[in-house]
């Protein structure tokens, strides 16, 4: 929004320079009369004080507040600083100095639970039993949209994307495996649960001050398991 306000102003700007050029070239024009008026020794003829008011008032209500809009719209950092002095202004057509920084500790979110039986409820021997089971996973990450910075998405989207290999979305399968000795007349379920690993971090620009503005982000690396439990469920039990 801010930048559609600066390109508006921006072309109001180009007006109003021509405005002021057509408007000094007249106020030259005023300048010249009267001081050719002043030569014939008609500083008092009314003409002149009419001439003397208009080149007043061009000077005090055109001329002046025109430059003063010029100066202000060719400053955007001042523009967008008194529009919002809060947030801290990153430029886009600006290349910036950017880094990203991830915290070595991953934290986990469980996103499922798998279940695996090891069924040997008929016969009177042990068994050997291998089984498994399979879920699909995509790297990603998320930047945190409550920052109070003015930044380029795309540019930093490209920028991770690249860092961590994340341009081709691939598609992996994880896959848990069992391979026991089930006793007779046993139904043991092993369940599973599915944990997405994230890394909590910070991507770092530095603007025209050298000053370092951080944008939380997070990135899901990888996919793991834990077992949580083997329960002997019973022959008795109808559970595939």
């Amino acid at each position: 929004m801010l930048d559609l306000i600066i390109d508006i102003l921006s072309a109001i700007s180009l007006l109003i320079q021509w405005i002021l050029f057509l408007g000094s070239a007249i106020l030259v024009v005023f300048i010249c009369i009267g001081l050719y008026l002043s030569s014939k020794d008609l500083s008092y003829h009314p003409i002149v004080n009419f001439l003397e008011g208009i080149v007043n008032l061009i000077i005090v209500f055109i001329i002046v507040p025109l430059l003063c809009i010029v100066f202000i719209v060719s400053k955007p950092d001042i523009l967008s600083w008194s529009i919002n002095p809060s947030l801290p202004h990153i430029e886009d057509s600006k290349e910036q100095e950017i880094s990203i920084k991830l915290e070595k500790k991953p934290s986990y979110k469980i996103i499922g639970f798998s279940k695996i039986l090891a069924k040997n409820c008929v016969g009177s021997k042990s068994i050997h039993i291998k089984d498994s089971t399979r879920k699909a996973f995509n790297k990603g990450y998320q930047i945190d949209s409550s920052s109070e910075i003015n930044y380029n998405l795309a540019l930093l989207e490209g920028k991770i994307s690249a860092k961590y290999n994340l341009n081709e979305t691939k598609t992996v399968e994880r896959r848990i495996e069992i391979d026991v000795e089930a006793a007779p007349k046993t139904n043991t379920m092993y369940e599973y649960a599915w944990k997405e690993v994230w890394y909590n971090g910070y991507i770092v620009l530095k603007n025209d001050n050298d000053k370092e503005l951080k944008i939380p982000f997070s990135l899901k690396d990888n996919l793991e398991y834990d077992q949580t439990s083997a329960i002997d469920i019973g022959c008795s039990e109808n559970i595939s």
